[in-house]
This record gives structure tokens, sequence and C-alpha cells, in this order.
């Protein structure tokens, strides 16, 4: 296969490239190291929201972007990516904190007052792929001296790229395995502070960061090694095309039997429809590799590359109906807003990798093209996403807000609470406008529930806090009726009890339960078992200690968790009790337990219909 030279031209030497990386990679780990610390402790600059976000997401991506550029392009062109990436960074992160986008970091649902505010989640995660793909293509200009390169450049750069981020991680998590064996071996002697040391932030923050520069200046330096790995693995995903290809034209020419209903009725088609193209195009382009390894092809993976480009288009019609149809029943949500941009997207690959099937005399040429175009417009999107153009929460907020005062929605049937949880700012803003409704007859309904609503804390702002007795005892319906919770359960802490976050979101947040009284160990005192009403969520069997506190025993099976029938049968009270399989031991007043080997259980639901 032909490919194209990476050389670096800055005229820097090896030694300096590998000094400046090493120095770059320990300032971040300090950098990183330091800022973790002021958030632990909430001290400046994380008392300052609109200071410490920008500052966590350059310390995250700038030092990575510098090493990445060093050596390959012009000290001008450099600081001048680097400038750029600082007033961007700065943008996103001062927007993601006005618009409420940003979150408290003590941990999964906790967020207190005093917690350091971080950059959202989401946009931690996209800025990664934003700004490789960004790299890649600011590299390949600069290594071809041209602002649009030639597709073999980017395809070097970007799989080169890829492998050395691959490896990178590899080579930390093996450093961390002989870290791990190391502390285990001093333990042996009584000495912990090496393990001490290691569980300390000081310390594993700059080793891993550290240790990540390290390896992406090695395999930086050796081009013919990944190379080869490159190879290698393109080689493999050639040979899954065939079978990928075959899976989705089946699935495919199964619908007119089936029908549509059955495929929207998971409610998470899209996604999976999404994410099959998503694969298509991957493993294509495994195939297609850098436009020149046509004539080395295997026909049979030729044919399914030329098939698998014409099956993307139908996955796209698909995907479309399946959100058009959610719209038309719900409108906009951030959710369907972040398919459409996923959507717009797959309908260029779709669009360009079926005009370039359906091309006799070239093989997929025309793909080149429409990946260049793609990745273009693939930044452009992420940009819009995450600035005030198209924030998904501003237009899910404007939709709902307009298909409310048309009347296409009830007071009954509209989500204040989707306005307070998810609309960021747009959302509260929203609210504040609803308590002023004068329009209908249910304008004072509307001005209770909108202010009702504003009092609430959002679902990702709430403390995790003891919930009071009497909103626990709305959340939890009990069976059978007319049976009480006991007062203990009620006036439980279990914000306090070990992976809490694992608990049913009643005992918790504002949700709803069904919690059965059930005599399970046969002591005479019933048991609570307790089961989410959102299939999402969790189910907890309970038992009251001696003590008077309440500790899980066990939980169903989440497969049952969808099953109407299991819970009409609890309600009505048709179900028996079974004598466990295995018998423990009793020797000398103390009880022996046999640990039962786990056995597969399947979950017939059709069964507890009859």
């Amino acid at each position: 296969m032909r490919h194209v030279e990476i050389h670096h031209n800055s005229g820097m030497s090896a030694t300096m490239r590998a000094a400046t990386r090493l120095l770059c990679g320990l300032l971040q780990g300090i950098a990183l190291s330091l800022l973790y610390r002021a958030a632990e402790r909430y001290v400046w600059p994380a008392t300052e929201a609109t200071l410490f976000a920008p500052l966590v997401l350059m310390a995250l991506y700038l030092p990575p972007m510098f090493n990445a550029s060093l050596g390959y392009v012009s000290v001008r062109r450099l600081a001048l990516w680097m400038s750029g990436l600082i007033v961007l960074l700065l943008a996103l992160a001062l927007y993601d904190i006005w618009r409420g986008g940003a979150y408290h970091g003590n941990g999964f649902f906790v967020l207190t007052h005093s917690a350091a505010r971080f950059p959202a989640p989401g946009l931690v995660f996209f800025l990664f792929f934003g700004l490789f793909l960004a790299h890649v293509l600011l590299l390949s200009s600069s290594l071809d001296g041209r602002r649009i390169a030639s597709y073999a450049t980017y395809f070097e750069v970007a799989w080169k790229l890829l492998i050395q981020l691959m490896f990178s991680v590899f080579f930390v998590l093996v450093l961390w395995l002989v870290l791990g064996v190391g502390s285990a071996l001093f333990m042996l002697l009584k000495l912990s502070f090496f393990e001490q040391a290691l569980e300390q932030a000081w310390c594993a923050i700059p080793i891993t960061v550290f240790a990540f520069s390290c390896a992406m200046h090695l395999t930086d330096s050796r081009p013919a090694i990944i190379r080869a790995i490159r190879s290698l693995l393109l080689v493999l995903l050639a040979w899954i095309l065939p079978a990928a290809t075959l899976i989705v034209a089946s699935f495919l020419l199964s619908l007119p039997w089936t029908g549509l209903e059955v495929l929207w009725a998971t409610r998470h088609a899209t996604a999976l429809l999404i994410f099959s193209a998503i694969v298509l195009i991957v493993l294509i382009n495994a195939v297609f590799q850098n436009a020149a390894v046509a004539g080395e092809v295997a026909a049979p993976i030729r044919l399914s590359a030329r098939l698998a480009a014409l099956l993307l288009l139908p996955m796209l019609i698909l995907a479309l109906d399946a959100v058009c149809l959610r719209v038309q029943q719900y409108g906009w949500s951030q959710d369907r807003i972040a398919a459409a941009a996923c959507l717009i997207l797959l309908s260029c690959y779709a669009c360009g990798y079926g005009w370039a099937a359906c091309q006799r005399r070239n093989w997929l040429t025309a793909i080149a093209r429409v990946n260049v175009l793609s990745a273009f417009l693939f930044l452009a999107i992420l940009l819009a996403l995450f600035s005030p153009l198209a924030d998904p929460a501003r237009l899910a907020v404007y939709d709902q807000m307009r298909r409310f005062a048309k009347g296409e929605v009830s007071v009954e049937q509209f989500d204040f609470d989707y306005l307070r949880d998810e609309g960021a700012r747009y959302g509260r803003d929203a609210l504040e406008e609803l308590t002023r409704w004068s329009i209908g007859p249910d304008a004072v309904l509307v001005r209770q529930r909108a202010a009702l609503a504003l009092q609430k804390q959002p679902r990702q702002a709430v403390p995790i806090q003891k919930m009071p007795a009497s909103e626990l005892a709305e959340n939890v319906h009990v069976w059978p009726q007319g049976v009480a919770l006991p007062a203990s359960f009620l006036q439980q802490d279990w914000t306090a009890m070990p992976s809490s976050w694992r608990l049913p979101r009643c005992l918790l947040f504002t949700a709803h339960c069904d919690a059965y009284l059930i005599d399970f160990n046969r002591d005479g005192k019933p048991e609570v078992l307790l089961i989410a009403r959102e299939r999402a969520d969790a189910s907890v069997l309970l038992q009251e200690t001696v003590e008077g506190h309440w500790q899980k025993l066990g939980q169903l099976l989440p497969t049952w968790m969808a099953c109407p029938a299991l819970h009409q049968k609890l309600q009505a009270g048709e179900f028996s009790m079974l004598l466990p399989a295995l018998s423990d031991l009793e020797i000398s007043g103390q009880r022996i337990s046999i640990e039962r080997t786990p056995q597969p259980q399947s979950t017939n639901c059709a069964a507890l219909s009859k």
C-alpha cells in the first residue's frame, strides 16, 4: 500500500522535542493536581466558576494539543493554533457556565452549595473528538503546505494519531498495573507508604499524565511500527465488513414482514440505527483506506463495501422517520435535537457514499471527498451545538413553549419539570415567564405549577440529603392496600447507606416505587420489596435489623423490571413463597451459609400472564 511519509519540519532536534514534551506533560500533571486539590478543598480558583471551568478545559486539552503539534508545524502556526484554542476553550467554558450546564463535581448525583463548578461532561467528552479532528486537519494542511490537504495525508495523520492515543492509554494502564503490583509487594512487608502515596491525587495525577506524555513521544518517534499496526488493524476490520453488511441487509429485508411498529416500540431505535450506520462507515473506510488500495482488495470485500455504502441511505431514512414521529408526538427535546444533528451528518455520508457506490468505473473513489467535507461539517455542527447558535436546551425550550402556547399540549400534559431539569438557563427563564401567564382559563393553574417547579431543585443539582418522611411516603405506594410502611423505614437516612446511588431513586429523589411487604425469611416480620416504576431504575429487598436500621438483602433481576405481569401478580397477591433450593448448616449454634454458584436465569414474562 502506498503511503505518505510524515516528517518533522520545524527544525527542532529530537532531543529538544523529547525534553519539551516531557516537561509539558509534567507541568500538565502538576496543574491538574492543583486544580483537583482546589476543587476538593473548595479554595481559589475553585470558588470562581468563570475562572475554574476554563482552567480545567485548558489544563486538559492545551498540553496534549501542543505536544501533538510540536515538530510538525512552524512556531508561528503553533502559536496561532494555541492562541485560537485558548479563545475557543474560554468561550465554550464561559457559555457553559452562563447557561447553567456546568455541574458541581462532588460525585455521582452529589451536589452541594460549596462545590467547584466543572465544565459539563458532554462538553468535555465531545471536545475530545472535535479537537482530534481539528488537529488532523491542521497538521495535514501544514504538512502539505495548502489549506485543503490531499486525502492520503489526512488518512496518514488521522490513523497515526489515533493509534498513538490507543497505545498511550494502554501504556498508562500497564504502568498502573505495575505500580499496583509494587504496592502489594511492599504491603507484604507491612510498608504502606507506597500504596498511600499512589492513592493521593498529588501523586496519581502527575504520574498518569506524565506517563501519557512519554508514551505519545515514544510512539511518535516510531512511525514504521505505527504503520505496521495500522495495516494489521485495517485488514482485520475489512474482513468484518461482509458480516456487518449481511446483518444490516437482512434487517432491512425483514422490515416488510415485521412492520415498523415493532421497531418504534423499542423507543431506542433511532440511537441503534445511527450507531449501526456509524459502524458501517468505519468498516467501509477500513477497506477504502487511503484511496490507493482498490486493486489490493479481495472481490468479496469490494462487493460488501459497495453494498454497505448503498445500505446507509435506507438506514438514514428509517432514523429520520423515527425522529420525525417522536417530534410530532412530543415536540423537540435535547435528545431529539442531538439525534437530528447526527442525522444531518449521516445524510452527508449516506448520500455521498451512495453516489460513490453507483459509479461503476471507479470503486468508491468519491468517498475521499465526502470524508473531507463531512469532517468540516462535523466541526461546524459541534460548534453550533455547544454555542447559542443551536444549543439543544434553547431550541427544545423554545419548541415546548411554542407547542404549549398554541394549545398543542394541555396543562396536564405539559412537563414543567422538563424545563427545570433539562432546559438549563433557558428552561428556568421559561418557567419564570409561565409564573406570569395570563392566557386561557387555566392561567392560574399554569402559574401555580410553574412556581412549584421553580421551587424544586433540578435533578442534576439535587443535594443528597435525607428525604422527609412525608415526601418519602408520597413516593412509595404500599402493597397490599391498607398496610403502611414501618416508621423506621420512613425515618431511615438512605443517603448514608453504602452505594446509595444503587438504590431506587424514590428513596432519594422525587420518583415513584411500589413497596411489597412480604415475609421473605419467615421470621414473622415483613421485609420490603421495593420496585421502581421506571424501567431504567432499580429494585431492592430491604430488611430491618435489630437496631431498627434497614439493610439491603438482594434485588430482582433487572429483566423482570420491564414485566407488567410481575407487578400485576404481586399487587393482586397471586404468589407463594418457596423454600431455598439449598439449606444452611448449623454447627454449635453458628449458621454457616453455602454460597450458591450463580446459575443462568431466564425471564419468561409471558408465562406470568397466564
